[in-house]
């Protein structure tokens, strides 16, 4: 099961951690997986190359592994995070994830986690 947890504090998204595999196909056919890693990385992109927030803001972390994939994204400046376009991207996301869900539930834990 593929685990994408958002993170938040005082109600803002701050974070995200998407890690496992949804294991609907083999490995490298999985479209649900692909699908998750491109909402994933068009945040990031999004992050990073239209607002143009540094990469070490995003305390940006990925594995691109067979055995453990994990991205993570750790944003500490409550200026950075609190900005409008920045929550814009992940609410983005979480509509994609929600919308996936309806279609794969039984393949995808979404995570609420308030720091």
């Amino acid at each position: 099961m593929i685990e994408i947890k958002l993170i938040k504090e005082d109600n803002f998204f701050k974070g995200l951690m998407v890690r496992n595999h949804a294991n609907t196909d083999e490995f490298g056919k999985d479209l649900l997986c692909t699908s998750i890693s491109t909402l994933s990385i068009t945040l990031v992109n999004y992050l990073t190359d239209v607002l143009k927030i540094d990469y070490s803001d995003l305390n940006l972390y990925m594995i691109e592994s067979k055995e453990f994939p994990l991205i993570s994204i750790n944003i500490e400046d409550k200026r950075i995070y609190e900005d409008v376009k920045v929550q814009a991207g992940f609410s983005y996301l979480e509509i994609g994830v929600e919308s996936l869900i309806d279609e794969y539930k039984d393949f995808i834990d979404l995570i609420y986690q308030e720091v």
